[in-house]
């Protein structure tokens, strides 16, 4: 069973919010805020969200270097959802099932339509994280200022270094 109730809030965004709650988490980790590098088993399509994405997080103020191989999950399932709705588009959503005399017996669901379903629920979840959702992005709380300014360089205040 998963873990009850919402999330912690981040350290970083309870310093943003003066909150007295930031005294009880002396021990969290900060990680690095530096531009993660993209991993090496992403294949071209994942490469190319990948790329189009991170400029996008950096902005926001919300990546840090140990992102990677969540930011690369994410390009991966996005490539292949792109790839299954486009077999979906051009194919529908079901397929007919015939037997050996090619009598059509059933019709079913597309196996890339499953997959689409499936990847939907992981992609969600992962665009909560990364706040690529408007109400992922109204769950995280940074300092946009001191983002744009630090873009280039990939600091960024939601990591702790406020």
């Amino acid at each position: 069973m998963g873990r009850r109730g919402p999330p912690p809030t981040p350290t970083p965004q309870l310093r943003l919010a003066n909150s007295k709650l930031v005294k009880n988490r002396k021990d969290e980790p900060e990680p690095s805020s530096t531009t993660p590098r993209m991993p090496t088993w992403l294949r071209p399509e994942a490469k190319t969200i990948w790329k189009r994405v991170v400029p996008q997080l950096q902005q926001m103020g919300v990546l840090g270097n140990v992102d990677a191989n969540a930011l690369g999950r994410y390009c991966e399932s996005h490539s292949r959802w792109t790839a299954a709705a486009m077999v979906v588009r051009k194919q529908g959503e079901t397929a007919e099932r015939k037997n050996a005399e090619g009598d059509v017996y059933m019709i079913a669901q597309r196996p890339e339509a499953k997959l689409m379903a499936t990847l939907n629920e992981s992609l969600r979840k992962l665009e909560a994280e990364f706040g690529m959702t408007p109400a992922g992005r109204a769950r995280l709380a940074v300092d946009l200022n001191e983002s744009k300014k630090t873009a280039g360089n990939g600091k960024s205040k939601f990591f702790g270094s406020a």
